[in-house]
């Protein structure tokens, strides 16, 4: 009797949890990740839908020819890699690493290969053994982290050597929980373009490097004089585009000066109290992009 008792009491807690689970997966909404028509709607008012997003907005994922971005397919090692280069910004040197031979099996990857030498180069991803990288076949959930926590993790190498790989990776993603909120049951399958979309934007920087120099070459002009201010070009290796604003006399908020979008500002007649400034933007595939105002050149 009291071992029927213990049996129903299990089965109890059993329904209980898993109707629990039910009814917690039933009222996860989505709806707030809205893209208003603009990204795949296969990924609208889904998990993805933030990752997807910013992804595709610096760049380093798009959606497929059919308009959609199929979150559930799975990725290549290629594709992987595309995505790798450009999040992680190591694909400023493409011209020189679409020339390199060190993959002996990428005929038919034109493509691709610019950016699969590029995390080569970096370190980020490995070839299979005997010169060959396989971009064909699909890159699972273990290779797929083992590249986001060699970008990620000054001490990867001290990682590699706790075990034997994917083991240890998998500990240490495990450990401090690389994945988040994406469920991987099985970290030697095929991972989806879904899921690498997640992992990738959970874990590669959010940030830019500080925006250009916002020093102004002239701290004042002279009335009725023409004249240009400027600041410093632009570093290689970013994007970087400026808009310039007049804060009128009398007044103290700027006006966007239209087609001011250079690092120098031509004033034809200065007006006398006028005051100009620029805000300078930095982007980087893959980061979020950082802006730096500069201090005002007034009119004297």
């Amino acid at each position: 009797m009291k071992k029927n008792k213990m049996i129903a009491a299990m089965m109890f807690v059993l329904l209980v949890l898993c109707g629990s689970t039910s009814a917690f997966a039933a009222t996860t909404d989505y709806s707030q990740w809205s893209s208003g028509g603009t990204y795949p709607s296969d990924i609208v008012n889904t998990e993805y839908f933030t990752a997807v997003k910013i992804l595709m907005d610096r760049g380093v994922i798009s959606g497929d020819t059919d308009g959609l971005f199929h979150p559930e397919n799975n990725i290549t090692r290629a594709e992987f890699a595309k995505m790798m280069a450009l999040s992680t910004n190591n694909a400023t040197t493409l011209d020189s690493d679409a020339t390199s031979t060190k993959f002996s099996d990428l005929s038919g990857y034109s493509w691709a290969q610019p950016y699969i030498n590029a995390v080569a180069r970096a370190g980020i991803m490995e070839g299979v053994g005997n010169g060959k990288f396989v971009p064909w076949r699909n890159v699972t959930y273990a290779e797929a982290v083992t590249a986001i926590i060699r970008t990620t993790n000054s001490s990867y190498n001290q990682i590699i050597s706790s075990g034997t790989w994917p083991q240890n990776v998998i500990n240490y993603a495990q450990m401090y929980n690389v994945a988040g909120d994406t469920l991987i049951y099985d970290w030697n399958s095929a991972a989806t373009r879904g899921n690498i979309a997640k992992l990738i934007y959970r874990n590669m920087p959010k940030s830019s490097t500080t925006a250009g120099s916002a020093t102004l070459s002239a701290a004042t002009i002279n009335a009725g004089v023409a004249s240009t201010v400027s600041v410093a070009a632009g570093a290689t290796g970013v994007t970087t585009t400026y808009q310039w604003y007049r804060i009128p006399v009398g007044t103290t908020a700027g006006v966007a000066i239209a087609g001011a979008n250079g690092n120098t500002l031509s004033v034809a007649v200065p007006v006398l109290g006028d005051k100009y400034y620029v805000v300078i933007t930095t982007q980087k595939v893959g980061y979020n992009p950082t802006s730096v105002t500069s201090g005002n050149c007034t009119v004297i």
